[in-house]
Parts: C-alpha cells; sequence; structure tokens
C-alpha cells in the first residue's frame, strides 16, 4: 500500500512539474508570438511609410515633368506666334508694295492712255 501511495503521489508530483513546465512552455511560446507580432507590425508600419515617401515622391517627379511640359508648350506657343507675326509683317508689306505697284501701273496705263488718244486726236487733225 505504501508503494502504490508512493508511486501515486510521484505520479502526481510528475504531472504537477510537466504541467508546470509545460505552462512555461506556453508563456515563452506567447511572448515570442507577441515579440514577433511586434516586429511584423513595425515592418508593416515601415512598409506604409515607404509606400507614401514613394508615391509622394512619384507625385513630386509627375508635377516637376508638368510643370517643365508646360513651360516648353508655352515657349513653343511664344516662339510660334513670333513667327506667325513676322510672317505676317512680310505679307502685309508685300501687300502693301503690290498696292502701290498696281496704281502705279494704272497710272502709267492711263498716261499711255492718254498719249494714244493724244496721238490719234493729232492725226485726225
Amino acid at each position: 500500500r505504501d508503494a502504490v501511495a508512493r508511486t501515486r503521489a510521484e505520479a502526481a508530483q510528475a504531472a504537477i512539474i510537466a504541467r508546470k513546465e509545460a505552462e512555461q512552455r506556453l508563456r515563452e511560446a506567447s511572448a515570442v508570438a507577441r515579440d514577433a507580432a511586434q516586429r511584423a507590425s513595425v515592418i508593416e508600419q515601415s512598409v506604409a511609410a515607404a509606400v507614401r515617401e514613394t508615391t509622394r515622391q512619384a507625385k513630386l517627379r509627375q508635377d516637376a515633368e508638368n510643370r517643365e511640359r508646360l513651360a516648353a508648350s508655352r515657349i513653343e506657343r511664344e516662339r510660334l506666334k513670333a513667327s506667325f507675326d513676322e510672317a505676317s509683317a512680310t505679307l502685309e508689306a508685300r501687300a502693301v508694295g503690290a498696292r502701290a505697284a498696281a496704281e502705279e501701273y494704272e497710272a502709267d496705263l492711263a498716261r499711255s492712255a492718254a498719249r494714244v488718244q493724244k496721238v490719234e486726236e493729232d492725226a485726225a487733225d
């Protein structure tokens, strides 16, 4: 009987020790899991911050490119306007010259017609 009681007591003591060891391993595993979750959270926050910064940098680059394109467009528009104005002035000068030449030609024709008429009148006399 004593041996059975001793065996039971030893078994109960071994079960208590095993339970305490299992509880300790569970606490340790829980601490490791909490630490891993915290590290994962820090990494997740770092990744989110990096994504935000990358997005911000991309937007800044896009804005700068848009400003450059707009400036280049304005310069080209001004260049084309100056070219158009120059061509318009040239055409206007040519038109003025052509009108003057036409008026001179009409005056020459009128003088020639007057001479022809005078010659005809002189011949008729």
